[in-house]
């Protein structure tokens, strides 16, 4: 069986509070290739988790730059 993991984005604007995180959404290591999410604040965040164990070999992250900061 694959690995199951799952992936949050969270985001504040301002670097002393929490961010607020979106939903977790699940990706299966050696089947899913990529996760459509979105995000908008200062001070972006990435939660990966999982119960078991597998190697993070490279990640992409697209970012667009919106409003004044």
């Amino acid at each position: 069986d694959a690995a199951v993991g799952t992936i949050q984005v969270g985001a504040s604007m301002n670097a002393t509070v929490a961010p607020t995180w979106n939903d977790a959404q699940s990706f299966v290591v050696g089947t899913d290739y990529k996760l459509d999410t979105f995000c908008s604040g200062r001070y972006l965040a990435l939660r990966i988790s999982s119960t078991e164990q597998w190697r993070l070999k490279s990640i992409d992250i697209d970012i667009k730059k919106g409003g004044m900061y």
